[in-house]
């Protein structure tokens, strides 16, 4: 996907993957996306995975739990 913001241009690739998870009869789903904007003074990148239980399992409730999230703000944009 590709959208114009006042901050710049977003670029994001977004997947979600459905599954059963034990012993719950509702499918759950493993979700990832990256970001990046190009701004007029560098690029913004995010990156993140996150899972949605719709019952408990293990140590995490019937919610959505981030497992992993990384934002780099302003990197700068190299010359040649």
């Amino acid at each position: 996907m590709i959208e114009e913001h006042a901050a710049g241009t977003e670029l994001r690739t977004y997947h979600c993957f459905g599954f059963f998870a034990e012993s719950d009869p509702d499918v759950s789903e493993l979700r990832s996306s990256a970001d990046v904007i190009i701004t007029s003074t560098g690029w913004i990148v995010e990156a993140m995975v996150d899972v949605a239980f719709e019952q408990p399992l293990g140590e995490f409730g019937a919610d959505v739990h981030t497992l992993y999230h990384e934002r780099i703000d302003r990197l700068p944009f190299r010359t040649p």
